[in-house]
């Protein structure tokens, strides 16, 4: 009898240890899909921001866009026709969503219409 108590004591440690190392192997396993769920969220991110970037780019640099831009500058400036603007304003609160959104990052925007525009404008007397 008292054999038998042992075998069962044992056992029981055993099965103790073995449940032990099960949730210590399963939550370094979750620790890892969480690792590994970040890359793949910020990746997405990423792609996500690139598409966009892709879209507003060619929208900004299009002809007739570069002349709302100019007009709506002229207008701003000497604060006449300050309606000529209207589009530029939609464009950009548009670009703030995207942003508010995180769909854009600043420095993003900042990358493909900013530097442009000030490149252009140096170039071209208004």
């Amino acid at each position: 009898m008292l054999c038998a108590t042992w075998v069962i004591a044992v056992a029981s440690i055993l099965a103790a240890l073995v449940a032990c190392g099960s949730t210590y192997i399963a939550s370094r396993e979750m620790k890892r899909q969480n690792e590994n769920l970040d890359k793949q969220t910020n990746a997405y991110k990423l792609a996500l921001s690139v598409d966009v970037v892709l879209k507003f780019e060619p929208r900004f640099n299009e002809p007739n866009f570069k002349i709302i831009r100019s007009n709506a500058a002229r207008a701003l400036l000497s604060k006449t026709k300050e309606d000529e603007a209207e589009d530029i304003f939609d464009f950009f609160d548009t670009v703030g969503l995207f942003v508010k959104l995180g769909a854009l990052t600043l420095q993003q925007f900042h990358h493909i219409s900013f530097g442009k525009a000030v490149r252009n404008a140096l170039r071209a007397p208004l």
